[in-house]
């Protein structure tokens, strides 16, 4: 009889082999998945509704997309803090500011997710209708989001932007 248990422990082995590779780990794998799909969703959704904001010139809408103590650093170095404080610097820039005519445009290129409710995004942008001497101008969104009560919201916005295209030579 004791040689009939020890017959049976290679079995055992076998059977929880499957067990670990059955559905059920599949399960647990897609769920995982389902739930960084919906995450990935969740994000590019927060982008969308930043270029949404920003063409209808809603200031208060593009400041909720953000945690009330986020960053926010512009293409030109200067940082802002708090949600109050963007929503301020967003009325200015979108209400009489060189962006007041402006029309975007964004793209998300990349998603990661860098810890739990943690995402780091890269966002190609194109603004048009700039009043300046550069009135299209485009670049890079480096995006730090945070899942808080379900939502994705914007802790730290840094902009980059690419320089003008270099000017053609001229002919002597």
């Amino acid at each position: 009889m004791h040689s009939q248990r020890l017959a049976l422990l290679p079995g055992a082995a076998i059977a929880i082999v499957l067990l670990l590779n059955s559905p059920f780990s599949t399960v647990r794998a897609q769920t995982a998945s389902s739930t960084e799909a919906a995450d990935m969703g969740a994000i590019k959704e927060v982008v969308e509704a930043y270029s949404t904001g920003w063409n209808s010139r809603d200031a208060h809408a593009l400041a909720m997309l953000f945690t009330e103590d986020a960053d926010y650093t512009t293409v030109g170095g200067s940082n802002t803090h708090g949600r109050k404080d963007i929503e301020q610097m967003f009325v200015r820039l979108l209400g009489t500011g060189q962006f007041s005519a402006s029309h975007r445009a964004d793209t998300v290129k990349r998603i990661r997710f860098v810890a739990p409710g943690i995402a780091s995004v890269d966002d190609y942008w194109v603004v048009e209708g700039v009043l300046s001497e550069r009135p299209h101008i485009e670049g890079l969104y480096a995006w730090v989001m945070v899942k808080q009560d379900g939502h994705w919201l914007t802790a730290v916005h840094h902009a980059t932007n690419f320089a003008p295209p270099a000017a053609a030579p001229r002919g002597n």
